[in-house]
């Protein structure tokens, strides 16, 4: 990792100095220009393949506001190895893309961009993105210089410190010695360890300890506690023009605190401090993630030859760490540890706990283990567990939950987030009679984002004699994977996008597991693009919507967009209609399924199509068509569609 100097940046072109000339003589060297790739286009989720570049690039970056990267460095010191670890944390963040490429830390970055779509009207499975609010009067002035705040500092250099006169800020020290309670645990020790112990307190438990103890309630607060709240971690340390006076200033401090208080909310300040918190959240992350180690095998690549891997993972980056462990026979326990990266939670380890032949317990760790965080998920006294597969609930930055399935075919209970994420069984084949004897994974600064199992004995990924896994195996399901009873046809697109792994396949069951409900179902409704997009869409279905009798609510499979044409075909469940077939009645265009066909039990069907791309003005046709009563032994349960693009 490398530091680049200040650049410049312009609707047309963005210049970035790698370096500042130590010697601008005549005979100084040309500045060398090379193209840098900012905002990381490997981690971009757009729809282009994701190791795809127009040009591969000298180098690679992430663009720092410099002030903003100078108030960065004032919360604490910028060292390589810090700089490494902020690369490799910036490579494993999401970027959204679009005109104004920001990376979705799990923040609103102090409330400054906002979540665009409401989950209704996002793809299945698919997440949010952010956008810059209009509003943010505040960003646009300068939270590195701070005239009031020197000012501040300036008078009280000079004596003159006495500049806001007001009642006490914390006047509410004065009521404390009326709350306190008997605790004497102090009473032993001098004034001036006491003094010490309140410059290590925040102001919130200094006034709780004050409440408490009678000793600290009759000890006045000393210059040196109200400097220390400009230090470092403490309530405005934020205010970095005190560093110089930390030392200096005798008897001022009080007055200081309280005329930084005084000064109230200007914008130079506020932007200040939103932009603190977050460099201040940014080192802590930093901080965890140089405490760890990832543990495992290392591996070059994810691919042996002559071995077969099955691969889940929805992350498109290739700077991972990748680390393998074999899993022995004995298997006792397995634990899963996470990691808390703002407001999300990731997995970041598993650590398979075995006896040995003398009865001793070893572990075989892969990845960060986080033993604050660790979690036991599996157990078995007498060392007979065995791993038939594993669940991971993942979303477009890395695995968030994971659960195991036993040789019994049980699965374990989740750890880590589960719920409204998209999943993903990795079995070694869908027989049921292999067990998982070695894990992959591949690690992306603190979280796991790609785990591999080796294939079956069976079947061989690259063999295409192999028995395939069956959709329930191979598909990224969303909300739940399906049950294994399902069979399951298809109408694919005959040309399939490069990125279709990213897409997860949205199941909308009618009448539950069984069908018992398929009595409720009285229609469907089609929604097809009513006008042609520049994407060629028009008269493509994007989404299909199924009413019920009892009032329960629409079920919708796709993507739904207001403005949309519909079209809507009646269902008579409660006298014994049924839908029977699905199915494809034209050459399907481009990724998105337009032409289809439902049929039910009572000869019944509606059928529509897209136009070829331009002509938009027929968009469906409905007709009734006799069926073979043979084609109607089956009942339709549900769909499963993939949405590629709304």
């Amino acid at each position: 990792a490398h530091l680049s100097g200040p650049g410049l940046t312009d609707p047309n072109n963005d210049a970035v100095y790698i370096s500042t000339p130590a010697d601008e003589s005549d005979d100084a060297p040309e500045p060398r220009e090379m193209q840098i790739d900012l905002m990381d286009s490997r981690n971009y989720l757009g729809d282009g393949p994701w190791d795809y570049l127009p040009e591969r690039p000298d180098a690679y970056g992430f663009p720092y506001h410099e002030a903003c990267w100078r108030i960065f460095a004032e919360v604490s010191p910028i060292h390589d190895r810090k700089l490494q670890l902020l690369l490799d944390i910036c490579v494993s963040i999401r970027n959204q893309g679009g005109p104004v490429r920001v990376l979705d830390w799990g923040h609103d970055y102090g409330g400054y961009w906002y979540e665009k779509n409401t989950p209704a009207r996002l793809p299945p499975g698919m997440e949010n993105c952010l956008e810059l609010r209009t509003t943010h009067r505040h960003a646009h002035h300068d939270p590195l210089y701070s005239t009031e705040l020197l000012r501040v500092f300036d008078l009280a250099s000079k004596g003159l410190g006495n500049i806001t006169p007001r009642p006490a800020t914390l006047g509410h020290w004065s009521q404390a010695s009326t709350s306190a309670t008997r605790m004497r645990a102090f009473s032993v020790l001098p004034a001036e360890l006491l003094q010490l112990i309140l410059e290590y307190l925040s102001i919130p438990d200094t006034l709780a300890l004050r409440l408490a103890s009678r000793e600290f309630t009759a000890l006045g607060l000393s210059n040196a506690f109200w400097r220390s709240r400009f230090l470092p971690g403490r309530e405005r340390s934020w205010v970095f023009e005190a560093r110089p006076y930390l030392s200096s200033l005798p008897g001022q401090w009080r007055t200081i605190f309280d005329s930084v208080i005084h000064l109230g909310d200007p914008p130079s300040v506020i932007n200040r401090r939103r932009i603190w918190n977050l460099a201040s959240s940014l080192h802590d992350l930093i901080r965890k993630v140089g405490s760890t180690s990832c543990d495992g095998d290392a591996v070059n690549s994810l691919q042996d030859p002559g071995v077969g891997w099955i691969t889940a993972s929805r992350f498109p980056c290739t700077e991972w760490s990748h680390r393998s462990i074999p899993i022995p026979e004995a298997v006792t326990a397995v634990f899963v540890s996470t990691v808390q990266i703002y407001s999300r939670q990731y997995v970041s380890g598993i650590r398979i706990q075995h006896s040995s032949a003398d009865g001793t317990m070893n572990s075989t760790p892969l990845g960060h283990r986080h033993p604050e965080t660790e979690t036991r998920l599996l157990s078995c006294e007498q060392g007979q567990l065995r791993i038939a597969g594993l669940q991971l609930a993942l979303d477009s930055q890395g695995v968030r939950g994971l659960s195991i399935i036993t040789a019994s075919g049980a699965a374990s209970n989740w750890v880590g987030d589960h719920e409204g994420f998209s999943k993903r069984r990795l079995v070694p084949s869908s027989s049921g009679r292999d067990i998982v004897t070695a894990l992959r994974g591949g690690f992306c600064a603190l979280k796991l984002v790609l785990l591999s199992i080796p294939t079956g004995a069976d079947r061989h990924e690259t063999d295409p004699a192999s028995p395939p896994l069956d959709l329930r195996d191979s598909l990224l399901w969303y909300p739940d994977i399906p049950p294994p009873h399902f069979r399951y046809s298809r109408i694919e697109a005959r040309k399939r996008p490069h990125n279709r792994d990213k897409f997860p396949v949205s199941l909308a069951i009618l009448g539950g597991t069984p069908g018992q409900d398929l009595s409720c179902v009285i229609g469907l409704t089609f929604w097809v693009a009513s006008s042609l997009h520049g994407d060629g869409s028009a008269g493509r279905l994007s989404a299909l919507e199924v009413s019920f009798s009892d009032h329960r609510r629409p079920l919708r499979i796709g993507f739904y967009r207001p403005g949309r044409t519909k079209v809507y075909f009646p269902v008579d469940g409660p006298g014994g209609e049924r839908i029977t077939s699905i199915r494809d009645t034209l050459p399907v265009e481009q990724y998105r399924a337009c032409a289809i066909a439902v049929t039910t039990n009572w000869g019944r069907s509606i059928a529509f199509y897209s136009p070829p791309r331009g002509r938009a003005s027929k968009l469906f046709d409905v007709r009734s068509q006799e069926v073979d009563s043979e084609s109607s032994r089956e009942t339709v349960i549900g769909f499963w569609a993939a949405v590629v693009s709304g």
